[in-house]
């Protein structure tokens, strides 16, 4: 599966397209390998593609489900508005953090 059905995104994660297109280029370049002979069982090819998805966006979903659930704390994202007003310097790490890395071009 490829971009949401694969997993579905967060907002904090950014677009869903970007991991759309990435999980299409994760899926194609081991399908080619497939084709190719690289690769001879269809199940090595989906347990590759499997721990390829779930390396490249795991951290980054797990990451922006956790910060909504805390911003989602009528307690506490009062808290972490102020902390973030104070500390500017957090939000580029948040959204390093929740929207990966960019792409390489083959």
């Amino acid at each position: 599966m490829c971009g949401d059905t694969a997993g579905m995104i967060h907002p904090l994660c950014g677009n869903g397209m970007g991991m759309a297109i990435r999980s299409a280029q994760l899926a194609s370049e081991l399908i080619i390998d497939y084709l190719q002979g690289k690769i001879e069982l269809r199940k090595t090819l989906e347990n590759r593609y499997t721990k390829s998805w779930k390396k490249t966006f795991g951290l980054r979903l797990k990451a922006g489900h956790s910060i909504a659930y805390l911003f989602r704390q009528d307690w506490l994202s009062p808290k972490l508005l102020t902390v973030l007003r104070w500390f500017p310097f957090l939000m580029p790490m948040i959204i390093k953090m929740t929207h990966g890395k960019p792409m390489n071009m083959k």
